[in-house]
């Protein structure tokens, strides 16, 4: 019985070391984000809260979504350091009969992307905002 009782922790121990979990290092960007405003570089903007896209941020992955129901869900690997966020593999979201890759940008347009791998400069990102630039368009975001 004195063996089982010692052999019980060690066991416990073994079974916790063999776990490894993923963490994400996003930072602040990690969460979901409602896209509340695009602007054009050249001039004007538009107000995007009532549209209802969301970009949500995790680990690996961004998923872009319209709560509207007007546009598909999209799948996107992106790479982040402090002053850049880039974009790239978006996939058709189906889960149903398999996420299928992306061979035209136009479909990514109401989410502010332009194209199949875009590059943007992280101009705010805290805990409330994220203001990013593209070539083309500036897009402000607020946590939901």
């Amino acid at each position: 019985m004195k063996r089982l009782l010692l052999a019980f922790p060690l066991l416990s121990l073994l079974s916790m070391g063999s776990c490894d979990l993923e963490m994400s290092d996003n930072g602040a960007l990690d969460g979901y984000w409602q896209l509340a405003r695009i602007d054009t570089i050249g001039g004007g903007g538009c107000d995007m809260v009532s549209s209802r896209i969301f970009w949500s941020v995790q680990l690996h992955l961004l998923q872009l979504s319209d709560h509207s129901g007007r546009n598909s869900t999209y799948l996107l690997r992106f790479d982040q350091d402090d002053s850049r966020l880039r974009v790239y593999e978006p996939y058709l979201s189906n889960r149903n009969e398999g996420d299928m890759p992306l061979t035209d940008a136009i479909v990514l347009q109401p989410y502010g992307i332009q194209s199949l791998d875009e590059q943007f400069e992280i101009i705010r990102l805290d805990k409330d905002c994220l203001s990013l630039k593209s070539s083309l368009l500036e897009l402000s975001f607020n946590r939901y």
